[in-house]
């Protein structure tokens, strides 16, 4: 792995949307029913190589976002993927000609970082003493973009590349039954203590 690196950092928050996600709805003593789901939102930053200057870029049209919702409508919690993450390489004016023609190859690595007062690793981010998430695509098996598949944009000399949602490597690690509204609040409260990194760099075959 090569150059410095992008980072994408997805933060948990709380927010009350309508028509996107599947939403919990809990209905306690005389109160009437909390309609509500979590979001996961993402920003992205870029980094200077020494051959040019790699993008994550989410906050877009079509960006990416993660939730953990009630799809099924069971009380049971599903993870929701929706949109693209675009990554964008664009050479710089020093790097070979092969690089400003071809492109670089690319890999995504996806990380868990705590909050301060966050679980110090993924394992021990949980919910009812399980662990909330897995990280498919960790350093062991990174996202690969090729230069091949990327596409190429004369007007501004940049590659680019959409991943879809559902080639994001986060899931689920366990079932959670998510029947109370005080469950929610809980599970909420754990997701907020820590997010995820994806890290975006030059890739280089071993």
């Amino acid at each position: 792995m090569k150059g410095k690196v992008a980072l994408l950092s997805f933060l948990a928050t709380a927010v009350t949307v309508g028509g996107v996600y599947a939403t919990w709805t809990f209905a306690e003593n005389e109160s009437t029913a909390a309609s509500t789901t979590v979001n996961v939102a993402m920003t992205g930053v870029s980094s200077d190589t020494k051959k040019g200057t790699l993008n994550v870029m989410v906050m877009t049209e079509n960006g990416f976002t993660l939730a953990v919702d009630d799809a099924n409508n069971d009380h049971i919690a599903d993870i929701k993927k929706t949109g693209v993450v675009t990554v964008t390489f664009t050479p710089s004016a020093s790097a070979s000609q092969d690089v400003k023609t071809n492109g670089i190859d690319v890999q995504c690595v996806i990380s868990y970082a705590p909050y301060a007062s966050g679980a110090d690793t993924l394992e021990e981010w949980a919910y009812d003493g399980k662990q909330i998430f897995d990280i498919v695509n960790d350093e062991s098996a990174p996202i690969l973009l090729s230069k091949s598949a990327a596409t190429y944009d004369p007007s501004t000399t940049t590659f680019t590349w959409t991943i879809d949602a559902a080639d994001i490597g986060i899931e689920l690690e366990n079932e959670f039954l998510i029947d109370t509204l005080a469950k929610y609040n809980a599970m909420n409260e754990e997701l907020g203590k820590g997010h995820f990194v994806l890290t975006v760099s030059e890739y280089t075959a071993p």
